[in-house]
């Protein structure tokens, strides 16, 4: 399993590595220590993952409290994906006879629509961080541009060219590993301060401290927060007022199929009108 994680620490993002590694790590450890590869069967991933439970971290100890809550469904689905993946790689490599995941029966979990900013709460936020240039800056940058919360938090710098409109995001800043080029629409760039940039040199902009401080304060916005709201948002509104799937996830930096599956027809054209005359 080892050179398997290797392999994803190389090839994939920081947070999908630590991810799988949990989750695999998990699954090996509730395996009688005798059992080879080969002798995992389907029954033995299906119990495993259908009798997991939540786990949570506690003051004074290095490693999760399990509870007695089932995980969801959603972290169900992942824990199969992780384990599939990785003996379709061991059949690969080792010349493993079968994956035990491929005669399960794939999870299902219903997909709701993103929740996205409203231009009114697009403009609530604006306002409320014109005190803030720091917030103001992380603002513009993620509801107008569409940067996932990990490539803001290793954004530095020398990727955004104010000037020219342009964010460029190397390999080792993007989720997908492949180097993007976002555009940055007009109306963000009055709210983006320059000097939040240049202060940090060459340096990470947002660092943890930040991201500490940005959480409180959006939990104290007058309407409920919404994990990713801000990238939502930007995809929403780009995809309504383009009209183009293509472009759209260029600028997003992800599949047509998940663009169409999760954004088409959110947002109206006459909103993203207004969204971008913010």
């Amino acid at each position: 399993m080892s050179e398997y994680l290797l392999k994803l620490k190389e090839t994939k993002s920081e947070i999908y590595y630590v991810n799988e590694k949990s989750r695999l790590t998990r699954f090996i450890s509730a395996l009688p220590q005798k059992k080879t590869l080969g002798e995992i069967t389907p029954n033995d991933v299906f119990s495993f993952v259908c009798t997991l439970k939540k786990r949570l971290p506690k003051k004074g100890l290095n490693h999760p409290v399990e509870t007695k809550e089932h995980i969801s469904m959603t972290t169900r689905k992942n824990y199969q994906h992780a384990i599939s993946a990785f003996f379709e790689e061991a059949k690969k490599k080792y010349g493993l006879p079968e994956n035990p995941c491929s005669t399960l029966e794939k999870i299902s979990v219903p997909i709701d629509d993103p929740k996205f900013l409203s231009v009114s709460q697009a403009q609530t936020v604006l306002t409320a961080s014109q005190d803030k240039p720091d917030i103001q800056t992380y603002t513009a940058i993620a509801m107008f541009c569409g940067l996932r919360k990990a490539e803001m938090g290793r954004l530095t710098n020398k990727a955004v060219y104010l000037a020219d409109r342009e964010i460029v995001l190397s390999a080792a800043i993007t989720k997908t590993k492949q180097r993007r080029v976002v555009k940055i629409p007009e109306n963000a760039v009055k709210y983006i301060n320059p000097q939040i940039l240049q202060q940090h040199g060459t340096d990470i902009i947002f660092d943890k401290a930040f991201f500490q401080r940005l959480k409180r304060w959006l939990h104290k916005l007058p309407f409920k927060w919404t994990q990713n709201a801000f990238r939502h948002t930007a995809a929403s509104y780009y995809l309504a007022q383009t009209k183009n799937e293509y472009e759209t996830a260029r600028q997003m930096g992800h599949s047509i199929t998940i663009l169409k599956q999760h954004y088409a027809g959110l947002a109206r054209e006459k909103e993203a009108i207004a969204f971008y005359q913010l």
